[in-house]
């Protein structure tokens, strides 16, 4: 009986481990180009990818490394500088400090990196 109880129990929670990542959207970066740009010029980087979603939702947005190595933070890009933001395409201008790190793509808490 206890055997059952517990066998049960783990069906449902393997279901629900199921449903969740079924329900769940992640996001991937297959390509950008080019593969070399100037930041703070108004070079545009275009990302090509899936899950990125239909439109920038509030959640969602582009980061840099910066240019300083001793400075962890990211620069963002900013609400002028989205081009385009697609399911499958995001194209943005690249923000002036922008370091060699590849860029990240942050879509609700879950990141997409290059």
């Amino acid at each position: 009986m206890i055997k059952k109880i517990l066998n049960f129990r783990f069906s449902l929670c393997f279901l629900f481990f199921v449903f969740i990542l079924s329900s769940t959207t992640f996001s991937q970066i297959i390509d950008f180009n080019p593969k070399t740009i100037t930041a703070g010029t108004g070079s545009v980087l275009t990302f090509t990818g899936i899950g990125f979603g239909s439109s920038r939702g509030p959640n969602a947005y582009v980061a840099f490394s910066r240019q300083d190595p001793t400075n962890l933070t990211v620069i963002k890009v900013l609400e002028s500088d989205y081009i385009l933001w697609t399911d499958t395409k995001i194209q943005v201008k690249v923000p002036a400090g922008a370091g060699t790190g590849g860029p990240i793509i942050i879509i609700d808490r879950h990141a997409a990196f290059t």
